[in-house]
């Protein structure tokens, strides 16, 4: 598997992806994220497979990072893709920011992501974290996060 960053001869792969591995509603917001692809790695094999996006958050003097989006064709799932771009993701995070926690969210009743997670070190309490280590900035946090109230929040410290 080749894991590299997006460029725009892969977005109509992208779209594909997005579309086979999301609802109508999380496809809409998944396509409008990756519209600029800055922060966007594909795994590759025959075309696209898998694409995640991130960000480094900052608040006041602190960075958090986020991964956005992870979606793998149906086609590849089960092959280690998911942890392969999830992982590529955190060391590109911390190239560009040193040692930072890294959170990302997904749909409370996504079993597969929770264990992925968990797998990779990632644990469910970081709305916890949050509103214990920011207070009430933790509010804005969300909201940069696009985090809904139906996501679990996971958080691997850094």
């Amino acid at each position: 598997m080749n894991y590299r960053f997006a460029e725009d001869k892969d977005k109509v792969g992208i779209s594909q992806v997005l579309e086979n591995s999301f609802d109508s509603t999380y496809a809409y917001y998944a396509q409008k994220s990756f519209a600029s692809l800055e922060n966007s790695l594909i795994a590759e094999e025959d075309g696209v497979a898998g694409v995640t996006n991130w960000k480094i958050i900052h608040s006041n003097s602190d960075k958090i990072g986020y991964i956005f989006w992870l979606a793998v064709h149906p086609d590849y799932r089960r092959k280690g893709i998911g942890e392969g771009l999830i992982q590529e993701a955190i060391n590109c995070m911390q190239k560009e920011a040193g040692s930072l926690d890294i959170y990302s969210a997904t749909d409370k009743d996504n079993i597969p992501m929770h264990k992925l997670f968990g797998k990779m070190g990632f644990t469910p309490d970081g709305r916890s974290v949050i509103k214990k280590k920011y207070g009430v900035r933790c509010l804005q946090l969300y909201s940069r996060m696009m985090l809904m109230p139906w996501e679990v929040l996971f958080i691997k410290p850094g």
